[in-house]
């Protein structure tokens, strides 16, 4: 006669495997900094990035918020801690309080990138440091 496992001791391995599997510990994060400008070379000052890995399973996302001189540190864990090694879809968001002074002076960022599908925006982490730059343009002016 077999005996059958404990409830207990397949709750107890279950949650090891979660643990080891879906917490993210051992990711081998690299540094990624940055910087976002718009078309004329002055820095985006507010805002965030988010990108998404596109060439590998599973899907991992990081994000940075944008400070104002336009630079920025992807953290995927943690702010400013790294992204793993890989090709990268990006996109902007504009700033947490639209109505705040810099985002009306700016008139902000043109939509197209907001959105994963019309950002255009890419980049590839490899091992070591690396450095993005995006440009993106002001929303366009409506003929009247």
């Amino acid at each position: 006669m077999q005996s059958r496992p404990s409830v207990r001791v397949i709750c107890a391995s279950i949650a090891l495997l979660i643990g080891l599997v879906g917490c993210g510990d051992g990711l081998d994060l690299q540094p990624v900094r940055g910087k976002v400008t718009y078309d004329d070379g002055s820095p985006l000052p507010d805002g965030a990035v988010v990108c998404e890995l596109v060439d590998q399973m599973p899907r991992r996302s990081g994000n940075a918020f944008i400070r104002p001189d336009g630079t920025f540190e992807f953290g995927t864990r943690k702010p400013g801690d790294g992204l793993v090694v890989g090709k990268y879809r990006a996109l902007v968001r504009p700033p947490a309080f639209p109505e705040s002074e810099t985002a009306k002076k700016n008139a902000f960022l043109d939509q197209i990138y907001t959105d994963w599908d019309t950002s255009g925006l890419e980049f590839t982490v490899e091992r070591g440091k690396n450095e993005v730059e995006f440009t993106v343009s002001r929303p366009k002016k409506k003929k009247k």
